[in-house]
């Protein structure tokens, strides 16, 4: 999810031109796949097995990474010592190793979390539903069968705690890739 977001980013936004064009109009594209019936889909061509469901929310959650890591690149290149290395003759992947990829390091990080809080929440709707294999316990199976006991008014403690541990799960993440962040600060790392 990461590496593939990451690269279509950083190539879009550094390359530009009609690379970008390119894969920007990808990006858009996957934006107009809507992902529960995609996921469907997909679960009834390749069968509801945890490794189907991790595969198919990475196949989502790529883009809005691509697109931030994106407006983050085409920032990045027009700093002085961007233009220095490309007038000093230095390579693109040398550029994008050494100057690129330090810079968006920590909102990659952020993202990253981002976008496992994400996945757990996709995962969980996806077994609330019930097209995901039932006989591997998840948070989502457990508030699925308390809801089809019929009980939940009455036993209200059956779904509490997988929905607290979904939501606190979540927040952790996100707050560990803030944390993240700004422990690694805005400052601009120039090699």
């Amino acid at each position: 999810m990461l590496i593939l977001g990451l690269s279509i980013g950083v190539t879009a936004g550094y390359v530009g031109g009609r690379t970008e064009s390119l894969l920007m109009r990808f990006v858009d594209f996957m934006y107009g796949i809507p992902f529960i019936p995609f996921a469907i889909v997909l679960i009834t061509f390749f069968g509801a097995g945890f490794y189907t469901t991790i595969a198919i929310i990475g196949l989502v959650l790529w883009r809005f990474i691509a697109r931030v890591i994106r407006s983050q690149v085409l920032q990045i290149k027009q700093r002085p010592y961007i233009m220095a290395a490309k007038a000093s003759g230095a390579s693109t992947p040398w550029i994008i190793r050494k100057h690129i990829l330090p810079n968006i390091a920590n909102m990659a990080a952020l993202f990253f979390a981002m976008g496992v809080g994400l996945a757990i929440l996709e995962q969980a709707g996806l077994s609330f539903i019930g097209v995901t294999d039932p006989f591997t316990p998840t948070w989502g199976i457990m508030i699925r069968n308390a809801h089809q006991s019929g009980r939940i008014a009455e036993a209200w403690w059956w779904s509490f705690p997988p929905g607290i541990m979904i939501s606190l799960t979540v927040l952790s993440l996100y707050l560990l890739g803030r944390g993240y962040e700004s422990v690694t600060g805005e400052d601009e790392v120039i090699v």
